[in-house]
């Protein structure tokens, strides 16, 4: 006979099992559901209403003679909607109310927001994204000097959605990675951060559908309590960001020769960079410490990269190249007195005490005479497999 001991360990490790059943969290099913991919934000044309626009996928679009559509069918696998309201919420409301299924966040990964919009501050879009459990905080931010629908213009070449050819950007490190924690984070602070730009171009060096533009990466635009102020960054000023912001691995720079004057051109890796804060006369300063390995990727020049002599000059203009773009990315968010390197923070963590004495007028600090030292160094390892240029090598 089973003891009532025995008897209510089997039912506890009964009742145990069923806690490794899954089931669904949500009575809503799949099929009632319309994702969102993309969302874009903007003000409307001569008027202070918000421009919401959202990108959904089409799955009975994506596969064709699936259910859902009936046949096969060869139209885009996409579509948008846009609404305009007096906030992000009116129009979300109206793009809803126009829709049979119910609106996802669950796979909503790229945010862009357009100049104007942008111009009045970020805070709007925020407090949207956050207030909606489905949506990931970690999703990118983009702005753009356009119309931010000059997006749905945009010719799927490659990709079947633009959000996916926005995430290949960051992927790629050809833009700066900031998502929506990185901006509530500097909210919390003082609301500087830097967003990549998308531009728009007919000039897409690739045959383009008629009446289509090109879009690709620009610089980065500078956010300063925010909104976006001026200046912008330009696009190699964006990837002295990247590298200041540890954010890219590789790259390649060209610079010319210390000999001729010709192109040379370098393939740089294991890309670092390291910011100190230190106390120097009652005052804050910094230095921004950045080394990379690189190695010889093409040459024009009749230089000699056998000898050492060579190979050190080459190094000492590759140092002063980066180092001048990396000076070049800082004094344009000092003129935009916006600390979107978060070197305040950095200090805040190091310094507490001198911190607190400086916060007060940081911005005019940071602007102003605040010491930052960049040191670059970039050892070159390799020639790349040849000595010389394959000119010099022609000339025998």
């Amino acid at each position: 006979m089973i003891s009532k001991y025995t008897r209510s360990i089997s039912c506890c490790l009964l009742l145990t099992q069923l806690l490794l059943l899954t089931g669904c969290w949500s009575s809503m099913e799949i099929n009632d559901r319309a994702f969102v991919t993309i969302m874009l934000v903007d003000t409307v044309e001569d008027s202070q209403d918000t421009q919401l626009t959202l990108g959904f996928q089409l799955p009975n679009q994506m596969i064709p003679g699936q259910s859902g559509g009936g046949s096969a069918s060869s139209g885009d696998p996409y579509t948008y909607i846009t609404k305009n309201g007096e906030t992000i919420s009116d129009a979300f409301r109206k793009v809803q109310s126009d829709l049979s299924r119910k609106i996802a966040f669950g796979q909503a990964h790229i945010i862009v927001i357009g100049k104007k919009f942008a111009e009045k501050g970020m805070d709007p879009v925020l407090e949207f994204v956050k207030r909606q459990p489905a949506f990931h905080i970690n999703s990118n931010l983009f702005a753009t000097e356009s119309k931010v629908l000059e997006i749905i213009n945009t010719p799927g070449l490659f990709e079947r959605f633009a959000s996916t050819i926005l995430t290949s950007y960051i992927d790629e490190e050809v833009a700066v990675d900031t998502t929506v924690r990185d901006f509530l984070v500097a909210r919390y602070r003082m609301g500087d951060a830097l967003l990549p730009e998308i531009i728009f171009t007919n000039e897409p060096g690739l045959i383009n559908e008629k009446g289509k533009k090109w879009m690709g990466t620009g610089g980065a635009v500078i956010f300063r309590d925010g909104a976006m102020v001026s200046p912008k960054m330009n696009n190699d000023e964006m990837r002295a960001s990247l590298w200041i912001l540890s954010q890219i691995k590789t790259s390649v720079v060209s610079i010319e020769s210390p000999t001729d004057g010709k192109k040379v051109s370098f393939y740089l890796e294991k890309m670092k960079t390291k910011i100190r804060p230190r106390i120097e006369a009652d005052s804050a300063a910094f230095t921004i410490s950045s080394k990379a390995e690189a190695y010889v990727l093409s040459s024009e020049s009749s230089i000699d990269l056998e000898k050492e002599d060579s190979m050190l000059l080459l190094q000492k203009e590759l140092d002063a190249k980066i180092k001048k773009r990396i000076e070049s990315a800082i004094s344009k968010t000092r003129q935009a007195k916006a600390d979107v390197f978060r070197l305040g923070e950095i200090l805040d963590w190091r310094y507490p005490a001198m911190w607190k004495k400086l916060q007060p007028h940081w911005r005019e600090q940071y602007a102003g005479e605040l010491p930052i030292n960049v040191v670059v160094k970039v050892e070159l390892l390799r020639t790349g497999g040849a000595y010389h240029s394959i000119k010099e090598k022609s000339k025998y």
